[in-house]
């Protein structure tokens, strides 16, 4: 079926008006990501809130392998 070349070209003029419309919205840099508004943690946080820093270090870890 062949198609109009008028037709065509309108159609590719119509697109590109479109995608000359269409515009990225650039997001000012931030320490960190949140789905809506600010960060939950600030820039330098120490820790996760359910992370314990009183617990014991050291110790050790036995893996099994299979």
């Amino acid at each position: 079926m062949l198609q109009n070349p008028v037709c065509s070209r309108l159609g590719i003029g119509v697109y590109l008006l479109m995608l000359a419309g269409t515009t990225s919205v650039l997001a000012e840099p931030m320490h960190g990501i949140a789905m809506y508004g600010e960060p939950e943690l600030s820039r330098n946080f120490d820790a996760l809130p359910y992370a314990n820093l009183e617990a014991p270090k050291g110790g050790s870890i036995v893996y099994g392998y299979a």
